[in-house]
């Protein structure tokens, strides 16, 4: 008699058990179910406005476009690097790009347009990390000369040591820069004289040496006769030579 009690008791508690864990499953199934469709399904995560910043010459309206053909309506299965990486490659003009989620049903697109700083073969616009990303042949703009891009498409960079070009170009009056190798770089100046850098010599030097030059030996009224002055070497030659 005491162990058919005690066998049934087992029985119960093992059936309530069973009970509490069918509960329990049941209930984080129906928790489950619900924050799927909450997120996935609902009307409340569906995107509804998307935002574009920093544009000026891109329209905006074209990437608002592309974006929404491009990502799911629902925020959270948009593939938002996907896109990122189709502007990128289909706007040359973009620098940086940053595309966030903005709950519950915005997306935000913030947009760096490239600036132009010099224009290289009187072709193609260069921004300062020396990415060709437009066709133009802007006199405005201070030259570079460079034989070696002929198959040059936009997007790609195009010109390195930008950095020591661009320190040229804004402490000389630059007319033309002739990038010769990767040792010897020419500048035209407005002056009418050329001057030759040692490319794998520190640029900043030869620049302060030049500015010494001009403003402590040549005068300005001097400086139509110079030819060029060549910075290459450890002493500066100018041809001809001054008296």
């Amino acid at each position: 008699m005491r162990r058919y009690k005690k066998s049934f008791k087992t029985k119960k508690k093992k059936k309530i058990f069973s009970i509490k864990i069918v509960l329990i499953v049941s209930t984080f199934l129906i928790i489950s179910s619900g924050f799927v469709y909450l997120f996935f399904f609902s009307s409340i995560f569906q995107v509804k406005k998307i935002e574009v910043l920093g544009v000026e010459k891109i329209p905006a309206e074209e990437i608002k476009n592309i974006i929404s053909e491009k990502t799911s309506k629902n925020i959270f299965l948009a593939n938002l690097d996907g896109v990122k990486n189709y502007l990128i490659e289909s706007y040359p003009e973009i620098a940086r790009i940053n595309i966030r989620r903005k709950l519950p049903d915005i997306i935000l697109t913030e947009i760096e347009e490239r600036k132009p700083v010099a224009v290289l073969n009187n072709s193609f616009i260069l921004d300062k990390e020396g990415v060709a990303f437009e066709k133009s042949s802007d006199s405005s703009l201070p030259e570079i000369i460079k034989t070696t891009n002929s198959d040059l498409k936009l997007g790609q960079k195009a010109v390195d040591r930008i950095d020591d070009i661009l320190k040229i170009i804004k402490r000389i009056k630059t007319k033309q820069v002739v990038w010769v190798s990767d040792k010897k770089l020419d500048v035209k100046t407005i002056d009418g004289f050329d001057v030759y850098f040692n490319l794998e010599k520190d640029v900043d030097w030869q620049i302060e040496q030049l500015e010494i030059l001009l403003q402590e030996k040549i005068p300005l009224q001097e400086r139509d006769d110079i030819e060029y002055i060549d910075l290459r070497f450890d002493r500066i030659f100018i041809y001809p030579e001054q008296r």
